[in-house]
């Protein structure tokens, strides 16, 4: 799997970020939704978030990620259509509304999500804690990063939703080097 890190000033973006980095959380992103959940993910083309650019959810997690030589965020943002979609496939259950019962289905999420990825980079040299991920819930949220280094965010379209619903979450990594 390559990547490619874009923005809208230049095709390629420095970022602290490796592509090994970034090529971990996809798939563990596309692992986690096909294996446990039974729904296929398409990731888009990574790109470096500015300031200014806007990447919103409904619900959220985020989990700070340490290794000896970098610190910073993994953070999923998704919007209600797909989370509810998701954590029904997980829990059996439908639902209209996010309730707090179901809130911390995001933070499983990104636990299986952070899990693989983090197994696959500590398998080459990295020393990347466990963690423990923080919900966050609200209509429109947005994440800031306090990384010097630009967040890189991951479209991924679920494929399997109905046409019309919003079908797109996004995997958000800023990490910088100690």
């Amino acid at each position: 799997m390559t990547t490619t890190v874009q923005n809208a000033k230049s095709p390629a973006v420095e970022s602290e970020l490796s592509t090994e980095v970034i090529e971990a959380f996809l798939r563990g992103t596309v692992d986690t939704f096909q294996v446990q959940f039974g729904i296929a993910v398409k990731p888009g083309t990574p790109f470096a978030r500015k300031s200014g650019d806007q990447v919103q959810g409904d619900i959220g997690g985020v989990i700070s990620m340490s290794d000896p030589r970098a610190t910073g965020l993994v953070a999923i943002l998704m919007p209600k259509a797909v989370f509810l979609s998701v954590i029904g496939k997980l829990l059996g259950v439908e639902s209209d509304e996010i309730t707090p019962d179901l809130e911390d289905g995001v933070a499983e999420i990104l636990n299986m999500i952070y899990g693989l990825a983090k197994d696959q980079l500590n398998r080459r040299g990295y020393a990347i804690d466990r963690a423990i991920p923080t919900i966050v819930r609200g209509d429109g949220i947005r994440l800031r990063h306090q990384t010097r280094s630009l967040p890189i965010v991951v479209p991924f379209e679920v494929t399997s939703m109905p046409e019309g619903k919003q079908r797109t979450f996004f995997v958000e990594l800023g990490l910088e080097k100690k």
